[in-house]
């Protein structure tokens, strides 16, 4: 702990494809700054291809949502989905 503050958990995993970057639900803020980057490069003209696999219960099975982003706006819609399936799971 520095000057009374606790450092937010993120795990960052590699592999010979892909990098992950892991964060706890609970620092939503992280996500929305994480994906509001990637606007910079939607707004250049390049799509992003947004996969969300989604755990609801453990004995339960995965959903993968998937949507191709080409605006802002996506970018935003997706932000507020994704708040709403955080305030869902941690209830």
């Amino acid at each position: 702990m520095i000057d009374n503050i606790s450092a937010k958990n993120v795990t960052i995993e590699i592999d010979e494809v892909f990098i992950s970057i892991r964060i706890q639900a609970t620092d939503i803020d992280i996500f929305e700054t994480l994906l509001n980057s990637l606007n910079d490069i939607v707004f250049q003209g390049t799509p992003i291809s947004l996969k969300q696999i989604c755990n609801y219960h453990p004995s339960s099975s995965q959903k993968m949502i998937s949507k191709i982003i080409t605006k802002g706006s996506d970018i935003e819609k997706c932000i507020e989905e994704t708040k709403q399936l955080v305030s869902i799971l941690r209830r």
